[in-house]
């Protein structure tokens, strides 16, 4: 089990049924589903700091790895499209396509982590603004190094199945 991708979301419930991105993003979408369906890797979720303000439920966990999911086989007879998320402010339907997934870990608020201290030791100093700039076209795709550093932070903390 590894830690192989980092997606940005506005939310995480423990009960999140999908993951959801940009219509530019159907590219990484595909790869990522490839990359991971029928394996236990897993997507960690971070709420990033620029995150709007319209988000009242984002607010404490802006900056912040909140848990991890796993992507499912799709559904027969189910499409991308028949998994995305409207914009709660103006009902746009700003991730247009995803997919299914399940909850792994969900860390109480407590044992949430800033992602900006990871980056810079994985990456560098100064690196954090550029490698989050990565997340306005979809999941990124994780070193291993980082990868392990998220899934010792979120496996102490499993959604219970």
């Amino acid at each position: 089990m590894r830690v192989r991708y980092l997606e940005a979301m506005y939310d995480l419930g423990p009960d999140q049924s999908h993951v959801a991105v940009p219509p530019e993003a159907d590219k990484k979408l595909a790869r990522m589903a490839k990359d991971l369906v029928g394996t236990e890797d897993l997507i960690a979720i971070y709420i990033p700091l620029s995150t709007p303000e319209s988000y009242d439920s984002a607010s404490a966990m802006r900056g912040k790895v909140v848990g991890a999911v796993k992507l499912l086989a799709m559904p027969r007879g189910k499409v991308v499209s028949d998994y995305y998320f409207e914009d709660p402010v103006d009902r746009k339907r700003r991730w247009p396509i995803g997919w299914p997934c399940e909850v792994f870990s969900y860390p109480p608020a407590e044992a949430r982590f800033d992602l900006k201290p990871l980056i810079e030791v994985v990456h560098g100093v100064g690196q954090f603004p550029a490698y989050t700039s990565m997340f306005q076209s979809g999941a990124v795709e994780v070193r291993a190094d980082l990868g392990e550093r998220l899934l010792r932070r979120l496996a102490p903390y499993p959604e219970a199945r």
